[in-house]
């Protein structure tokens, strides 16, 4: 497979790198060696099948380590344990010199960044038994709160998390406890009394 148009210099070969199949590489230290790569780009080849680059691999993604420390604080206030707190900070302090020189390289991470400085929010939404929370969990999903963890529980249910204990249904009705580190203010049952506490 041949790559055309490819400049002769070292400094030039790096420009080729995003067109070069999957599986090769450049180096500048050895002249090319296989057929269809220019001089002094040293062109290699890992492997013999060079698969194509599904549609996919172009889509944006968050880099893992924020998507990790996110998901860390958002444990911690689910669970109450401190553990994924102090995980999340040594992720963070790892980043610092690039936080503090390049934030908007990693803007995923800032969003751990306010959560971890800030205070999160805790939604917990209670439904009767055999009932649906739709009504107000319509509400909370196309809202975007990246300092905000969403506990959804039956009433009846052995709670899965300290957030959904002690937390009935109101009157038969879903019912939506919004809390700050586990102090709750009063709960609602109407969209838009919910609302006004978000």
């Amino acid at each position: 497979m041949g790559i055309s148009g490819a400049p002769a210099g070292t400094r030039g070969c790096s420009r080729i790198m995003p067109f070069l199949p999957r599986g090769w590489s450049i180096s500048s230290r050895r002249p090319a060696s296989r057929a269809g790569c220019r001089p002094r780009c040293g062109c290699t080849r890992r492997s013999r099948a060079a698969s194509p680059i599904p549609p996919e691999a172009s889509i944006a993604r968050p880099p893992g380590n924020s998507v990790a420390a996110l998901t860390l604080l958002r444990l911690e206030a689910i669970t109450s344990e401190s553990t994924y707190r102090e995980q999340a900070e040594k992720l963070l302090s790892s980043f610092g010199a690039l936080l503090a020189g390049a934030p908007a390289a990693l803007g995923e991470m800032l969003l751990a960044v306010d959560f971890f400085l800030g205070e999160a929010r805790e939604v917990v939404l209670v439904r009767p038994r055999g009932s649906s929370d739709a009504l107000l969990l319509d509400l909370l999903r196309p809202r975007f709160a990246p300092s905000q963890v969403l506990i959804r529980h039956e009433d009846g249910a052995p709670p899965a998390t300290p957030l959904a204990r002690d937390r009935p249904a109101q009157g038969g009705r879903t019912t939506a406890y919004v809390c700050v580190r586990g102090a709750c203010k009063l709960p609602v049952t109407e969209p838009a009394d919910l609302e006004n506490l978000l």
